[in-house]
């Protein structure tokens, strides 16, 4: 889906020292409840994550969770997706400065505590054809007080922990190498996009 244009900057959180991620605080307690709440009225439609299509992936077991796609064509979840595009927008303007024009439909995940849920180490960074993904979001659903593991990991190349403060959007390059870890215990979830733009040159 295109974006629309935005001049309105909100206060971020900051930028991690030597870090290539930013994030700002997206979503209050109740609406990360509300958005939660509407993405289960389409439990009917969660697949099992898959890696890009990639057969040797799955036989390794590198992915392990279920995803779900906002139905962006719904009224009710509008001001979700208009929510997150700002706040991608305005990180993209004030540290990357990526040229981008777009954004993937918005994936709903859930991770398992049952099932050790999580995702191995991967990058995000592909080619669509004429665009390809720049830069990898992803929204904090839960609160970290209901599930045990579940850390976004960063790779940079030491390993970075980020923030899992809930509500809170985190935004990297999509060439990052990343991984979640599993979860242990409880249910972690979270909104991933990507964003996209013509490739770089």
């Amino acid at each position: 889906m295109k974006f629309k244009s935005s001049h309105e900057h909100w206060p971020l959180r900051g930028k991690f020292p030597h870090t290539p991620f930013a994030y700002i605080d997206c979503f209050t307690e109740a609406e990360c409840d509300d958005f939660i709440r509407l993405m289960e009225r389409f439990k009917s439609n969660e697949i099992k994550g898959q890696v890009q299509q990639s057969p040797e992936a799955e036989k390794n077991n590198v992915r392990d969770c279920f995803v779900n796609f906002m139905p962006t064509h719904e009224p009710s979840f509008h001001w979700i997706f208009e929510r997150i595009s700002k706040s991608t927008l305005n990180l993209n303007e004030q540290f990357y400065r990526y040229d981008v024009d777009e954004i993937e439909t918005i994936q709903f995940t859930t991770y398992l505590g049952t099932q050790r849920s999580h995702y191995g180490q991967h990058l995000d960074h592909l080619s669509l054809g004429a665009v390809c993904r720049k830069l990898s979001c992803v929204v904090q659903l839960s609160d970290p007080n209901d599930y045990e593991g579940g850390e976004l990991v960063l790779y940079l190349p030491n390993k970075t922990v980020v923030p899992k403060k809930r509500g809170t959007i985190i935004m990297f390059p999509s060439f990052t190498p990343h991984a979640v870890y599993p979860v242990t215990k409880g249910k972690r979830y979270s909104a991933v996009s990507w964003i996209l733009g013509p490739p770089f040159k």
